[in-house]
């Protein structure tokens, strides 16, 4: 139902913002605005307002809640579910928890007193005082981080959405919204606001690493977007209203590597289009540096491990040919003053001198830009890579590296506009007479097309074709101090971030 529906008699040269008039300017974030014939729909964070011209000077305002959408108006409830208590809501989402020594935070009205919970008595008697909680669990009583994440059970979704009416959804309906998507919930739970959910998706256990976060949060996202929930309400450990009653469906737990090719897929499927439509961009050292992410991970506004973050900028500093000395007295600096200060856990010294050790140690060749999205949240579709060179002294010339003949036949194929015609022993050839071995060539060409990164017929015989040399992944735009720049918007290899035994090293683990 409308919240309000008025005539306004007095000409305004622009629709009328009723909500505004009564409300601090900038309460409301206008997120779109859509005009035909004589409607305005203009779309705010949680309510929408159609304003209709009736007559000269006279304007028709109609204020909903939410967000309004035709795209479910058709749904049909099937399943009824069963309405269940607070405290059966708590045990279903704790699960064995406690048993795994996670600890639970509930927290009050005014969002600062929060009481942390390591069984199910302490949960239950503080059920009556909270207002809101967390679903996933934690190590520590004192630290909501994401550092402090220990286990990863549920992941929930804010939503707003109306019917093109302006009527609100069943908590059935909203079932079968998520059911149509391919993510049946487990519980709906009614929030604050009236005619608004959460909705809990229960998935198969992750632990707290910055991979499985980094991977949680994405695919959360992937699916916000595509039902249409609030896109502000999202993360591992986000705080949701705790319910008076809620409706139950049956725990159904959905398997992360699943959602996880779902996900993957449409993101490669929408990658191909991308590529086909991409450029040439050029990048400068400054435009890294002032990069949102950059500055967020640089100003300690991060939120994960800082391990974990001291190596991506001490691999940031190395990539962009800073010298360890550089990188040495930010990070162990200004940065580590105010990196000591983020989390309870103590965080040493001796921490980030490993990482600037690793970071030099030419086993790396850059920053993962997933770990710079992890730790910042902020997109950094950007691949960075730098290379050091040594000079052989015996013969006064510089010795080629690994990164180097990597970068030598990407940058062979890429002069060529991203695919050549040639034979192998030719490629090779003319790679040698700059200086490369061919074995070394014979065994990254290999590698490289293993990596999906580049594509060729190895066919061989007295009538086999010339084959065809294609590079697959995004183009290099830009080198400065042996520092190469790739934008990079596709997910490239299933394995080379997510689902990994040891994801800091595989994260800047060098291509082949």
């Amino acid at each position: 139902m409308p919240l309000q529906s008025v005539s306004l008699n007095r000409a305004y040269p622009q629709p009328f913002n009723l909500l505004a008039c009564s409300v601090e300017e900038g309460l409301f974030v206008l997120v779109e605005t859509t005009k035909k014939d004589n409607v305005t729909i203009s779309r705010y964070r949680d309510h929408t307002e159609i304003s209709e011209e009736i007559g000269k000077g006279k304007w028709r305002i109609r204020v909903f809640k939410g967000q309004l959408t035709d795209k479910y108006d058709d749904i049909r409830c099937k399943r009824v579910g069963e309405i269940i208590s607070t405290k059966q809501f708590l045990k279903t989402i704790v699960r064995d928890g406690f048993s795994k020594k996670d600890r639970y935070f509930m927290i009050y009205a005014n969002m600062r007193h929060v009481k942390s919970c390591s069984s199910e008595t302490t949960l239950m008697k503080y059920v009556d005082w909270a207002a809101h909680f967390i679903p996933n669990g934690f190590f520590k009583w004192q630290d909501q981080n994401k550092e402090n994440l220990r286990h990863l059970r549920w992941m929930v979704f804010d939503f707003e959405l109306r019917r093109s009416d302006g009527r609100a959804f069943l908590p059935q309906e909203v079932y079968q919204i998520f059911t149509n998507e391919g993510l049946e919930p487990s519980m709906v739970a009614p929030s604050r606001t009236v005619g608004n959910y959460h909705v809990y998706v229960a998935h198969t256990e992750m632990t707290g690493h910055t991979k499985s976060i980094y991977l949680y949060e994405k695919i959360q996202r992937y699916y916000a977007e595509k039902i249409g929930t609030d896109l502000g309400a999202l993360g591992a450990h986000h705080p949701f209203y705790l319910c008076k009653k809620a409706w139950s469906f049956g725990l159904t737990i959905h398997n992360m590597d699943e959602l996880k090719e779902r996900w993957i897929k449409d993101l490669r499927d929408n990658s191909v289009k991308e590529r086909e439509d991409s450029k040439y961009v050029n990048f400068k050292a400054e435009q890294i540096w002032k990069h949102d992410a950059i500055v967020a991970l640089m100003g300690c506004n991060f939120n994960g491990r800082r391990n974990e973050a001291a190596l991506t900028l001490a691999l940031l500093f190395y990539a962009m040919g800073k010298t360890k000395d550089e990188a040495s007295a930010f990070l162990m600096g200004e940065w580590y003053d105010q990196a000591r200060k983020l989390g309870i856990k103590p965080f040493y010294p001796s921490e980030v001198l490993k990482a600037i050790r690793q970071a030099y140690s030419e086993k790396f060749y850059g920053p993962k830009r997933e770990y710079i999205e992890a730790l910042t949240g902020i997109e950094f579709p950007l691949n960075i890579y730098g290379y050091a060179r040594r000079v052989d002294k015996r013969k006064g010339k510089y010795r080629k590296n690994k990164n180097q003949t990597i970068n030598a036949i990407l940058e062979f194929i890429r002069s060529h506009g991203g695919e050549v015609q040639i034979f192998q022993k030719d490629l090779i050839a003319q790679l040698v007479g700059e200086g490369f071995a061919e074995r070394s060539l014979k065994r990254h060409l290999l590698q490289l097309k293993k990596n999906g990164i580049i594509t060729y017929d190895d066919s061989r015989g007295e009538h086999a074709k010339l084959p065809t040399y294609k590079l697959v992944q995004t183009e290099i735009v830009e080198i400065e101090h042996e520092t190469k720049i790739e934008v990079d918007t596709s997910y490239r290899k299933q394995n080379r971030f997510l689902g990994v035994k040891n994801p800091l090293y595989r994260a800047h683990a060098v291509v082949g």
